[in-house]
């Protein structure tokens, strides 16, 4: 198959699967976000955009909840623009189905990135087409295309997946060109911050990424860490920082107020309900991606209770995950540090991890309970996962086969 016919195939794909979107309205946060919030509309001085919150809210005021998304808030804008003043859901709706579309065929090219350098490089385009057409059809991003507040995801995803390309041209530029694309790849990470904060999460990517890439049999892991290695990871490193002081600096140093309905798990005195509740919630996640049958709009309200007793039969379930992912984890690392060589489902679970940890409670308390638009990026490595782990056995059936015959 062409690489035309692919990305078109993908295209219809992500068109079909959301096109009964279109005729959608406004719902739940929408209204908060977008038909109540004057930001978006013309008539409001643009440079509001870039004092209040994603709610419109003065985001220096205590009762602001600190999303800092202006580029969100401003291709909202541009929508009311091209609808005259109007808020149109039809183009709103069309604009976040175009959007996903985009990642959609994106993945393709950063799959086949992390693929060339790999044992799976004669199957490079197989499996990143697959990979990105099982992203393209995955239920878990109904809410995000959905629904209208979702555009930060996907905004922020474009962007993320951008800056991986970017930081792949900036490692094979010479000369005077390098330091264009270092300063792109780091001014296009600010837009995607301001699109959504979670996207800060692409510079720790980028290092795990170089060390894939720099990673050889001839290599050893301590001529990794060369003086220009690690200059360059310091230099991302306090450029990322730089980039989280502003954004803090924007709202006072100060994080939201969230209320029990928000996070019931975050106001718990107890540490061990704290610890097997987010341990809880980690396996719902994972089963969302594995398994998406409980896809939910909102799941605050007591939709997961918390687990206050070690004889809660949910324990078992957490302790199972633990031991399934202890052993996952070390498998994984063991064949790569055996193979003295790093493989590309290193950075599957990288993507599935990296750009999760701001949801996970573990940074900082946040003011969800399980938000399935947060699996956008995550879900992604999750299927490069799964495509890889198909072709193993596909190619395991095909030698037992031979030595049947």
């Amino acid at each position: 198959m062409d690489n035309s016919t692919k990305y078109i195939t993908i295209s219809v794909a992500a068109f079909v699967c959301y096109c009964n979107t279109l005729w959608g309205t406004f719902v739940f946060d929408d209204s908060e976000a977008i038909v109540k919030n004057k930001d978006v509309m013309l008539h409001t001085p643009l440079r509001d955009i870039f004092r209040n919150d994603f709610w419109g809210t003065d985001i220096t005021l205590n009762i602001s909840h600190k999303s800092y998304r202006p580029l969100t808030i401003l291709s909202y804008r541009l929508n009311v623009l091209y609808s005259n003043n109007k808020l149109d859901a039809f183009q709103f709706h069309a604009t976040n189905v175009i959007l996903y579309g985009v990642l959609c065929l994106i993945t393709v090219t950063v799959f086949e990135l992390f693929l060339k350098k790999s044992k799976y490089a004669t199957n490079v385009h197989d499996i990143a087409y697959y990979s990105a057409l099982l992203f393209t059809v995955h239920p878990v991003h109904t809410e995000p295309v959905a629904g209208l507040v979702g555009r930060a995801d996907i905004l922020s995803s474009v962007l993320f997946f951008l800056v991986l390309l970017m930081y792949q041209k900036y490692r094979n530029a010479t000369g005077e060109i390098v330091l264009f694309w270092f300063v792109m790849f780091i001014l296009m990470t600010g837009c995607a911050v301001l699109c959504k904060e979670t996207a800060i999460s692409i510079l720790g990517m980028l290092i795990i990424y170089d060390i894939y890439r720099e990673k050889r049999r001839s290599t050893s892991w301590w001529d990794l860490l060369t003086f220009w290695n690690l200059l360059k990871y310091m230099t991302i490193i306090s450029c990322g920082l730089v980039i989280m002081y502003y954004r803090f600096k924007v709202m006072n140093f100060e994080g939201p107020i969230f209320t029990t309905n928000d996070n019931p798990a975050a106001f718990s005195d107890s540490f061990i309900t704290r610890l097997f509740t987010y341990n809880y919630l980690y396996l719902l996640n994972f089963l969302l991606l594995l398994w998406p049958q409980w896809l939910c709009f909102d799941w605050s309200m007591g939709c997961v209770p918390l687990i206050e007793s070690l004889c809660d039969k949910r324990v078992i379930f957490v302790i199972c995950f633990w031991i399934v992912t202890a052993y996952a984890a070390y498998t994984l690392f063991k064949k790569n540090l055996d193979n003295a060589v790093l493989d590309a489902r290193i950075m599957g679970v990288s993507l599935m991890l990296l750009p999760f940890l701001p949801a996970s409670n573990i940074v900082f308390t946040v003011g969800f309970v399980v938000a399935e638009r947060t699996l956008l990026l995550p879900s992604a490595g999750f299927c490069l996962l799964v495509v890889i782990g198909l072709k193993k056995l596909e190619r395991k059936y095909h030698d037992n086969r031979k030595v049947l015959a």
